[in-house]
C-alpha cells in the first residue's frame, strides 16, 4: 500500500460509488464530490459508476458487474472508491473474483488515502486483511452479532437470529 501516487502513471479511472445500508443519497453525493475532487487534482479522466441500491451479493449489484467487465476490457488504469469495502463485503469467494479481475488487468485501487496494486504481494496482503475485517463488520451489522456479551446473552442473541433466519 503506497500513500503516494507519483511513481504510478494513472490517467483513466472509474469512480465506484455505492450506497451502504443506512446511508442517504446525500452521503453518496458527498462521496462523489470527494472522489471527483481527487480525480481533478490528479488530472485523471474519470467515469462514475453509481450503485444506488445496496446489495449483499456481487450478483445483486449490476453496476459493479458492469465495472468488472469494463476493467476486464482494460478500460481503466485504476478504480477510485471512498473505501475498499465499497468494492465488496460479500463472500470471500466473491472478493476473490473481484481481486482476480484487478490482478489480471493490473488495475490499481485508489482511495483518498492509499493506492493499492493487487499484483504486489504486500498490497494484496494488506487488502485481504482489510477485507476480512470489513466482512466481520458486515456480519455484525447484518446479522446482529454482538460481541463482549456474557455467554448467556450471546446464546440468546444467536438463538433469536436463527429463529428469524429460519422463519424467512
Amino acid at each position: 500500500m503506497r500513500a503516494g501516487y507519483n511513481a504510478v502513471i494513472i490517467k483513466y479511472v472509474a469512480e465506484y460509488l455505492r450506497k451502504s445500508r443506512g446511508e442517504s443519497i446525500e452521503d453518496l453525493i458527498k462521496h462523489k464530490t470527494l472522489l471527483e475532487e481527487l480525480c481533478e487534482r490528479r488530472g485523471w479522466v474519470y467515469i462514475a459508476y453509481e450503485e444506488i441500491e445496496t446489495g449483499e451479493s456481487l450478483y445483486a449489484r449490476p453496476v459493479m458487474q458492469q465495472l468488472l467487465r469494463d476493467i476486464s476490457e482494460n478500460m481503466y488504469d485504476a478504480v477510485v472508491c471512498v473505501d475498499l469495502d465499497r468494492l465488496g463485503r460479500g463472500t470471500l469467494g466473491e472478493w476473490d473474483e473481484i481481486k482476480k479481475v484487478f490482478q489480471k488487468t493490473q488495475t490499481y485501487i485508489v482511495t483518498p488515502s492509499s493506492l493499492y496494486n493487487l499484483s504486489d504481494d504486500n498490497d494484496e496482503f494488506a487488502v485481504d486483511l482489510q477485507t476480512v475485517f470489513a466482512r466481520r463488520e458486515y456480519k455484525k451489522i447484518t446479522f446482529g452479532y454482538s460481541y463482549n456479551l456474557p455467554k448467556t446473552q450471546e446464546a440468546l442473541v444467536d438463538r433469536q437470529r436463527r429463529k428469524t433466519t429460519s422463519a424467512s
